[in-house]
Order: C-alpha cells, then structure tokens, then sequence
C-alpha cells in the first residue's frame, strides 16, 4: 500500500470530509505506516483541526516547477504521530487553483498534484518506505477537486444519511466516471462513509438500508455517529483518540480504520489496532 494515494471528496460541504482525513491519517500512522496528509481546501481547517495552524505550503508546491527541492521544509509533524506529516494551506491554495486553471498556465493543476505526489515518493525516508497519501479537498466539483481525483488510487465519499445525500451520490459517481472518460484515469471508489450518523433516526436508517441496495452493502463503509465529543475535537486541536478514546466516535472511527486497511491491504497485528488503541 505505500506510495497510493486517497482523496476524500464531495460535491457538498459539511459531510465529514476533514475530520476523516484527519482519523484516517492518524489511525493509519498509528499502524506504523508513513503517511502525508494535504489539505487542497483554502479554508485550511486540516492544519487547524490538528492545532498547527494554516500555512501557505499547498499553494508554494502547486506553484513551484520543481517542488521536491522544497517538500522536506513544508513537511509539519503532528504530535504523538512521529509517522504522520501534514502540508498546510490557507486561502491562497484558492489563488493557485486559479492559476493553474489558466488555459495559459505552464502545467496543469493535475500535473502540479502529480509532482509533488511524485516527489513526496522519492524523498529519501529512514526506512525506504514511501508515504501513503491522504487528500483533503474543498466542498464542490471545482478545477480541484477533478486535479485530485484524476491523480487519486482511492476515493471514499463522506456522507450524510439523509435524502439528499441519497439523490446526490448517484450524480457524483457518474461526474467521477466522466473524469475518467476525460483525463484516461481516476480514483478507485472503496466506499460511501456515512459521517454524523443517528442510528434512532428513521431517515438515517432508511436512507442507509436504500444506499445498500442501491450500491451494494460492501461499498458502505462502518458509518460514524454524531457525538458531542467529536464536535468539540477542532476546538481541542485533537483527534478523538487522544481526546476521548472510550467514546462512540472513537469506537466508529476504529472501525472505519479497519475496513480501510482491509480494502488496501495494510497489515494489522493485535499489538496495534487502530487510531492508538
């Protein structure tokens, strides 16, 4: 599994999309494996969320011809994860997007993803393993969010259980089979997380059982409750594991860790399963 790449996205804002980068990458890292997780949104809420701020590193990657002469110094460790590493944006991610989009730029937006992507498995690393690479990308289905699924192995889509949702999934998955169409490649579906998930809700319930039937039970993956507790981990600077590791969204997102592992072939041994349990 080293050196892939997933991308979690969604044409709507509010799903979960951050939050289960940041669960996944810790969980992940905590494994053992190296893993580099980009924030591609200008809001910078995946350096926030982790309490190291937003810095402009995605928008000086994108930009540079040459960013493996630059990866190591953009490169923020997260603490208590020594396998974990983090590439911060802020709002001028969105400047370099633009740019990049220009018919007139020097390199595609996709192509600038690619390089640093490409440079990230080339660095030179301490054991010779190359990171797994985790996206963290803006609500919509913009110039970015096409750039990374094109460049992408892996695709797992946050959702809310709700008819919305249940109406939206359908269009997604065939924007991301037009992509395919276009650019020659794009991410692997795995799954459909469902994230704010209440199980004594009908709609949730119902909406959950009708994606099942609609895309086949093994394409959804273990959803994650609404707690109070992950509400309150932005403003903690902490993931749930070192917050509160006994709650239920530490308990959902243990399990959303395996079944991630399961699909991409990580190797868990009884000594370390899962988001520092």
């Amino acid at each position: 599994m080293n050196g892939k790449v997933l991308v979690l996205s969604h044409r709507k804002g509010g799903v979960g999309k951050t939050t289960s980068v940041i669960h996944l990458s810790t969980g992940v890292a905590s494994l053992g494996y190296p893993v580099v997780a980009i924030d591609l949104d200008p809001q910078g809420n995946l350096g926030e969320f982790l309490g190291l701020g937003q810095a402009d590193d995605t928008c000086n990657l994108l930009m540079s011809p040459q960013p493996e002469m630059m990866i190591d110094r953009v490169l923020t460790p997260v603490p208590h994860y020594p396998m974990l590493r983090v590439i911060r944006s802020n709002d001028r991610t969105l400047w370099a997007e633009r740019s990049l989009s220009d018919p007139s730029a020097p390199r595609t937006l996709a192509d600038a993803l690619r390089a640093i992507i490409k440079a990230l498995r080339t660095m030179p690393t301490d054991d010779g393993r190359t990171p797994f690479v985790m996206l963290d990308t803006p609500p919509g289905l913009g110039p970015m969010q096409v750039a990374a699924l094109s460049v992408a192995d892996y695709l797992i889509i946050p959702i809310h259980a709700t008819f919305a949702s249940e109406t939206g999934i359908p269009k997604m998955i065939t924007e991301i089979l037009a992509i395919k169409d276009q650019t020659g490649s794009a991410a692997q579906l795995l799954g459909l997380l469902p994230t704010r998930f209440k199980e004594r809700t009908i709609e949730h319930t119902t909406t959950l059982e009708s994606l099942a039937q609609q895309f086949g039970p093994e394409l959804i993956y273990p959803p994650v409750r609404e707690t109070v507790r992950l509400e309150e981990c932005p403003s903690r600077g902490l993931p749930i594991w070192d917050y509160d590791k006994e709650c239920g969204g530490a308990q959902d997102y243990a399990k959303v860790i395996l079944r991630f592992a399961r699909d991409v072939g990580i190797r868990i041994n009884n000594a370390n399963r899962g988001g520092g349990q």
